[in-house]
């Protein structure tokens, strides 16, 4: 069906709307947290030397031929050419694969800390977490990373990974700052509520729930850019890259 509105701007103004009932299906219609835009060079932007991955599920999808393209052009990038890692979205890809592409040195996940019951009466987290070795082709080139507050759970998990590298920006927002496997229970009622039930940490062991993937540059776009289909967050990424 569909239901009158009454809209108020930032600004005060009001407007009445109607809203109109759009099938489940459309929410695919939407970027979660970013866009939509496709893997390549951001001539548009006035910026032919940094090139740009969109790990957003949609975007990126998990098939061999994708993942090839990306570290094709990843490692083919040469000296005073950049890359933006698109992470507001959520990623389909192998990550962990991809990010050895990006590391000259050894590295390790975020640890993952599991809440375990050996008895009635005996609880303990369990640690657990894995290393990686770089490839032989490795990217150490500038680097911005674009988060956004809906970045989550493996969205994270990529910036997390790589947030503490010297040739790495985190650009745009805080993110969500719950990494971690979701526990799911329902309630009386009818009620389904989901949460982090185990304890996530970044690699170096410091604490992430509650702190998230802080952004070096913060950037947050207005209802209009938004209404607009702008995207300063993007922008700000060419910005730090061309030292602007």
């Amino acid at each position: 069906g569909s239901r009158e509105l009454v809209l108020r701007d930032p600004g005060g103004a009001e407007r009445t709307v109607t809203a109109l009932g759009r099938p489940w299906e459309d929410q695919d219609l939407v970027p979660w947290g970013g866009t939509f835009r496709p893997n390549g060079w951001l001539d548009d932007l006035g910026a032919d030397d940094i090139y740009y991955v969109n790990l957003a599920g949609q975007v990126s999808p998990d098939e061999p031929e994708v993942y090839d393209a990306v570290v094709d052009a990843i490692v083919a990038l040469e000296d005073g050419q950049k890359l933006v890692l698109d992470m507001r979205d959520y990623p389909a890809l192998n990550y962990y694969e991809l990010e050895r592409h990006l590391h000259t040195e050894t590295y390790t996940t975020p640890q993952f800390w599991f809440p375990t019951w050996t008895g009635p009466d005996a609880f303990e987290l369990v640690e657990d977490s894995w290393s990686f070795s770089p490839e032989s082709e490795v990217w150490t080139g500038p680097i911005a990373i674009l988060m956004s507050n809906k970045s989550v759970s493996s969205a994270e998990n990529v910036a997390q990974m790589l947030d503490y590298l010297p040739n790495v920006t985190v650009v745009g927002q805080l993110s969500a700052c719950t990494n971690g496997t979701v526990t799911s229970f329902w309630l009386p009622g009818n009620v389904s509520l989901t949460f982090t039930a185990m304890r996530l940490r970044n690699p170096d062991g410091s604490e992430f729930h509650g702190i998230g993937v802080v952004p070096d540059v913060e950037v947050t776009p207005s209802p209009a850019q938004f209404a607009a289909g702008e995207d300063p967050e993007l922008q700000a990424a060419v910005d730090v890259l061309q030292g602007g």
